[in-house]
């Protein structure tokens, strides 16, 4: 059975009409000099298809066959393509191809984590290898590297900045028959791995000369005999923690949830803690509490009417950082059982709602388009509804001629 899972704890579907369907952005590119945007369309937690929508002209069209079960996706940054993940398998889709193709990894690693490209042919990422989570480099030959990985720990939610990797550790307590577990936010170097496209360089290649003074210039060589300094920058005790997002060196962002979630929780209370090193000495703070609906990201909801469980989890209902407007934009359980689009200031804590307030649709976290804020969530396919009206939610209608168009909020 094909189902992705994004999180590490619990990753399982708020309650929602049964005929509710979502369409949200996942990512945009500029390739062939016109702006995309790639959007996820579920019309239910077994069919989901990548899309590509042109803004311009409104059209929507087809990225990927049906036959794929798209999650996680993730445009390359030298926009060549982009990555998704189908079954526990990492598929690479290169614009200058016309099907994906997957990443065999040399090393046996599987339940991937969010996957962080670093260039156009390698990312890092967090991985279960023996039973425990490490993180990872691999590329589009299946290399892999180990960054970090230390016995009976789990290391997620990885973020390289520049030459330095955090990431939450998850170091199991036992005590008796009961477990427990100890989580703090972790610093160490990250090493310099030598990509693939030189690893197999034949050396009777014209360039050879230039491709060396490249490994130079661009420090690709590694040097595994120095030993791996880690360190512990913020201790969270028995507090759970996942999503580090790291914004600098010294400052970054956490979800703490709870440690015990009941089948008949309504909602999922969750903070989110701002981090910050402050003369060398790190500080968090909790900034804003927000919920999550129970029956949209776990499957245990017990419930007589179950609403359509979202594919991706939690992935597309984390807050989203903005340089920008110096703030946060989150989805939060609202009182009309919904979950709705809001903005936290960094500067005066106040928060403020995005999406309308008199609806029962959901709304998901934003991406950053050429400067604007565009969100997805519940699909309105009203032939009859009023366009105009539309326009602070996804609208999806046909011509007489059976085209389909498509119109996203932004802000």
């Amino acid at each position: 059975m094909k189902r992705f899972f994004i999180l590490i704890f619990l990753c399982i579907p708020f309650r929602v009409h049964a005929d509710q369907k979502f369409i949200y952005p996942v990512g945009h590119s500029l390739f062939g000099g016109r702006l995309k945007i790639y959007l996820i369309y579920q019309k239910n937690e077994n069919n989901i298809e990548l899309f590509v929508w042109d803004p311009e002209l409104k059209t929507i069209n087809k990225s990927l066959s049906s036959r794929f079960n798209p999650g996680n996706v993730t445009m390359l940054p030298d926009d060549s393509g982009f990555s998704f993940i189908d079954d526990g398998i990492v598929w690479v889709k290169s614009f200058m191809k016309r099907s994906p193709s997957p990443l065999s990894p040399t090393d046996p690693i599987y339940a991937h984590e969010l996957l962080h490209w670093i260039d156009g042919t390698s990312f890092y990422t967090s991985a279960r290898q023996n039973n425990y989570f490490t993180v990872v480099q691999c590329d589009h030959d299946g290399e892999v590297d180990i960054v970090v990985a230390l016995p009976e720990v789990d290391c997620l939610y990885p973020q390289k900045i520049d030459r330095q990797l955090f990431y939450i550790e998850r170091l199991p307590i036992r005590q008796g028959d009961r477990e427990s577990y100890n989580y703090s936010i972790m610093k160490t170097f990250y090493p310099k791995i030598i990509h693939s496209h030189f690893r197999n360089m034949a050396l009777s290649t014209e360039d050879f000369e230039q491709e060396v003074k490249k490994i130079i210039k661009h420090d690709f060589d590694i040097d595994k005999s120095i030993a791996q300094k880690i360190y512990s920058v913020l201790p969270l005790g028995q507090k759970p923690a996942m999503f580090l997002s790291m914004i600098s060196e010294k400052e970054g962002f956490f979800i703490e949830y709870p440690a015990k979630i009941k089948k008949t929780d309504r909602e999922i209370s969750c903070i989110y803690h701002h981090i910050i090193d402050q003369d060398g000495i790190w500080q968090q703070s909790p900034l804003f509490t927000f919920g999550l609906p129970t029956s949209l990201i776990l499957n245990f909801f017990e419930t007589n009417s179950m609403g359509p469980r979202l594919y991706e989890s939690i992935l597309r209902l984390v807050p989203v950082y903005s340089e920008n407007h110096n703030g946060i934009f989150y989805t939060d359980f609202t009182a009309q059982s919904v979950l709705g689009l809001f903005f936290f200031d960094l500067s005066t804590h106040q928060k403020k709602r995005i999406s309308p307030i008199n609806t029962q649709k959901n709304f998901f976290s934003p991406i950053f388009v050429e400067g604007k804020l565009l969100y997805g969530g519940t699909i309105d396919t009203n032939r009859f509804a009023d366009i105009k009206g539309t326009e602070k939610v996804p609208y999806m209608w046909e011509d007489d001629n059976s085209k389909v168009y498509l119109e996203m909020p932004s802000y």
